[in-house]
């Protein structure tokens, strides 16, 4: 079964849950197939429920494709801090006095930076 819902992150998800399942906020519920039939054919993030049917609205496609785009701002700080290389590496070659130690730290975060750019 299939639960269209719009999270709480701004995204409209479809869901598959059990017989017995249930999704934990009832009120983002917009399409149930257990009560409402197969979720019919949709634009995914721009439906709406309206006397009981799905149809499409712009506004709410665009606060989905926004919540996308935050989602990915999100996304490319978490990639780059799992790659970037510890500060300690940076702090002992300035302690030491070790240019190439630091130039080394600065390129690896450079590189870093290239692998996940900043989205747009």
């Amino acid at each position: 079964m299939k639960l269209l819902v719009n999270a709480p992150t701004g995204l409209q998800e479809i869901t598959d849950i059990g017989d017995g399942g249930d999704y934990f906020d009832a009120a983002r519920v917009i399409w149930d197939e257990r009560t409402d039939g197969d979720l019919p054919d949709i634009t995914l993030g721009g439906m709406e429920r309206s006397n009981g049917e799905l149809i499409f609205s712009q506004s709410r496609m665009d606060f989905h494709l926004a919540a996308l785009k935050a989602l990915s701002a999100l996304a490319y700080q978490a990639q780059r801090a799992a790659e970037y290389p510890p500060m300690s590496d940076y702090l002992d070659g300035i302690v030491k006095g070790d240019t190439a130690q630091v130039q080394a730290y600065i390129d690896s975060c450079l590189a870093v930076k290239l692998k996940y750019p900043k989205p747009e």
